[in-house]
């Protein structure tokens, strides 16, 4: 079989978000089989795709920057999707458990371009742009995990959440995600977010046993870095015991 190597693979797509992922799976049996060779996953743009098996092992991937408004016209289309599909109502609910106050969510054209607003109790309809960077942020990871691609990428993402409402980010993320199947992976520098995250998933037993918290680190100067693995029990001990593990 003519399998595509990882170099063939970025080559048939723009150079410009092109990524090659390389893990080792070590002491997991499939098939009465180790598996402990190396995987090759390759991020083209909005695609993930495992190497030399195109056909059965392609991912829709969306990817949220850490700083930055996200595309207008990206967060309408998933919108319209999501509102052709009758999840706009679901949504909402999604989104009072930050925002109470959120009575309905639109779209509007403004300048020609159409955008979301929410209609906030007292305050009428607002883009969703001026009703916080919380709101504005969590709305761009709903949006993501509704529409949905496969796999959600956000980076620093408790990125202008309120310390306090960060467990109950993390809550409603772990309830959207069992809902829609998606995978989402989240990276952050903040302690803080990580603290929220074994808050936020306390007493869910099965949210608990989705969660793991990937550290990277280097063992001495000049090593190569090493991926440790936390699962949410040994995650929640360490900040228990006030451990640095970022």
């Amino acid at each position: 079989m003519n399998i595509p190597t990882h170099q063939s693979l970025i080559a048939q797509s723009p150079a410009i978000g092109s990524l090659v992922l390389t893990y080792r799976s070590e002491g997991v049996k499939f098939e009465q089989r180790n598996l402990t060779e190396q995987m090759k996953v390759v991020l083209l743009g909005n695609t993930v795709q495992l190497e030399g098996n195109l056909a059965t092992d392609t991912w829709n991937v969306a990817s949220l920057p850490s700083r930055g408004y996200e595309d207008l016209v990206m967060l309408a289309q998933r919108f319209g999707a999501i509102d052709i599909a009758n999840g706009v109502e679901r949504l909402v609910e999604y989104l009072r458990v930050m925002e109470p106050r959120l009575k309905r969510l639109m779209l509007i054209p403004m300048r020609g371009v159409s955008q979301i607003h929410g209609e906030m109790e007292g305050l009428g309809a607002l883009p969703i742009r001026c009703m916080g960077d919380g709101v504005d942020r969590l709305i761009s990871i709903l949006l993501c995990l509704m529409t949905p691609p496969t796999v959600v990428l956000v980076d620093e993402i408790g990125s202008g959440i309120h310390h306090s409402a960060l467990p109950r980010m993390w809550k409603l993320l772990a309830e959207v995600v069992r809902e829609t199947g998606c995978q989402l992976f989240g990276t952050t520098h903040s302690y803080e977010c990580i603290q929220a995250a074994i808050q936020g998933l306390e007493g869910n037993k099965k949210d608990q046993e989705l969660f793991r918290y990937i550290r990277l680190q280097r063992p001495k100067e000049g090593s190569e870095i090493k991926p440790v693995v936390l699962n949410y029990n040994d995650a929640a001990s360490a900040v228990e015991s006030n451990l640095e593990i970022r």
